[in-house]
């Protein structure tokens, strides 16, 4: 699968640069085209907060941006924004309902693994994306307490397992701020789950395949998820839809093309090569 991202030229167009814009406001910009560029949702309203991320609808909130703009937390809000747009991108609201788990521990590691899928897809297809999803990672793990670990909780568990899905997935290592944590929960996962999660690489683009899969190893962990849902007519026609949608952007790879720039960003190029303008709102803080 393939999305267009802005390209990382330093080059502004010049609608961005009228008025008396700030550099943190031209970067809140950029980040939200980006959001909606990587998507495929145009209409998604994007709004700055203190508060955690979240995606509810298209309605998407993402961490302030420091004033200063320092590489780091760029990283972190732009990382944040990723896996936002991931979502909406590869997360059908309707599957994952009719898959959910009754039982609040299940669904709260129904709901974590769920996501480690969606970080999965953008770590593999760009550089940049893993660099930044995890930058917003760590610093989530941080703002959770996961760096002050000191033994382990049942509450912990849905974390673990996202962060051991991600490694799984990715090949990535849980962040600096969740490893003690990771590893004191890594055995206990082991011995619990006959079927590895390395096993869940297979459904990535698959997600209802996939949900069913991740319903059968929270059982595995002992977790009540509930009697397997029903067939359902409704349930068909939408996994069909997201089946003929994978295999529409699978198409859509290589025709158009698009270049990797030295940070591991993708750009969207015309027939003739050239990077879109209208794409082009990026700022020199935004290379991490």
């Amino acid at each position: 699968p393939s999305w267009p991202r802005p390209a990382s030229g330093r080059r502004l167009p010049e609608s961005a640069m009228d008025g008396n814009e700030t550099p943190v406001e031209i970067f809140k910009r950029a980040t939200a085209a980006t959001l909606r560029a990587m998507s495929g949702e145009d209409e998604v309203e994007v709004a700055f907060s203190n508060d955690p991320p979240s995606v509810a609808g298209k309605r998407v909130r993402i961490p302030s941006p420091a004033r200063d703009l320092n590489p780091l937390d760029a990283a972190i809000v732009r990382g944040a924004a990723d896996s936002a747009a991931l979502r909406l991108r590869y997360h059908d609201d309707a599957i994952h309902a009719y898959r959910t788990p009754q039982s609040a521990a299940a669904r709260a590691a129904f709901d974590a693994l769920e996501q480690a899928r969606c970080d999965a897809i953008g770590a593999e297809e760009m550089a940049g994306v893993a660099a930044n999803l995890g930058a917003a990672l760590d610093d989530r793990c941080r703002r959770q307490g996961m760096d002050r670990f000191t033994k382990r909780e049942e509450s912990q568990l849905p974390e673990a397992l996202r962060l051991l899905a991600r490694e799984a997935l990715t090949g990535a290592p849980p962040p600096p701020a969740a490893r003690a944590m990771v590893d004191a929960w890594r055995p206990y996962v082991d011995s619990k789950m006959p079927a590895k999660l390395e096993g869940l690489h297979k459904l990535l683009y698959k997600q209802d395949d996939y949900a069913r899969e991740v319903r059968r190893l929270l059982t595995q962990l002992a977790l009540d998820v509930g009697p397997e849902p029903e067939a359902d007519d409704g349930m068909d026609d939408a996994q069909s839809e997201g089946e003929e949608q994978g295999d529409q952007n699978q198409e859509q790879e290589g025709q158009g093309g698009q270049t990797e720039d030295q940070s591991g960003d993708m750009r969207p190029t015309t027939g003739d090569g050239e990077s879109d303008d209208t794409q082009q709102i990026e700022i020199a803080t935004s290379e991490t």
